[in-house]
């Protein structure tokens, strides 16, 4: 039994990836050079300087944002979709950002486990929602871009005048998408696409076990 279920959710998976084959394999090749390229610059330099403000200096992470925000324009390019349902998501991932993050002025923008969470499953959710369960390879590139976007603006730019309020005795910096890999505006679009990935296989495996029993009660 379990040996035709693991069949059937292979035959979907290879389904789904040949459907979108072409898009799905230019997508993985050009993240992968986004992260060479982000690797190889940030062994010189792992942030780039915005602006100063009384005694911040406003930074941009390469990995924790930069590298994720040229990953989202370019799946943007490559794949179609509503401007509308991005700006739902986009506001709906930012309202919940902005709402489980605090500034700190020794650690910078932070939000306690397990509320850290939230806006991934607030972008799994609702790609969901927005997309069939075929449309897989949209409904992971929407739930990352939403997440990128919304927790940037959320959590980074709507906290940010709070905490350039603080006035330090020495220069101090602010660094978004500061913690790398460990930032919330990078993790947040990676735990999103796991949950989707997850919800995935349980559906196929249900669906696997529940029509069998169908045909047999028709029969």
């Amino acid at each position: 039994m379990m040996n035709v279920i693991s069949r059937k959710i292979l035959r979907k998976i290879e389904f789904l990836f040949l459907k979108n084959s072409n898009i799905l394999l230019d997508l993985i090749f050009c993240s992968i050079i986004i992260l060479i390229l982000g690797a190889t610059i940030t062994s010189f330099t792992s942030s780039i300087f915005l602006f100063s403000f009384n005694m911040w200096n406003i930074n941009i992470h390469l990995i924790g944002f930069a590298i994720p925000f040229i990953i989202c324009l370019y799946s943007l390019y490559k794949v179609k979709i509503l401007k509308s349902s991005l700006l739902f998501g986009i506001v709906s991932v930012t309202i919940m950002s902005f709402f489980v993050t605090i500034p700190l002025v020794e650690k910078g923008i932070v939000s306690p486990f397990p509320f850290s969470l939230f806006p991934a499953l607030t972008g799994s959710f609702i790609s969901l929602f927005m997309f069939h369960h075929d449309q897989l390879l949209h409904r992971f590139i929407f739930s990352y871009i939403i997440c990128i976007f919304g927790v940037f603006i959320g959590a980074d730019v709507f906290h940010l005048p709070s905490l350039l309020l603080f006035q330090p005795d020495m220069p101090m910096e602010a660094v978004i998408g500061g913690a790398g890999v460990f930032d919330l505006i990078f993790i947040s679009g990676v735990i999103s696409c796991l949950f989707l990935l997850s919800h995935f296989l349980v559906y196929s495996i249900f669906i696997s076990i529940s029509r069998p029993r169908e045909i047999s009660v028709k029969n």
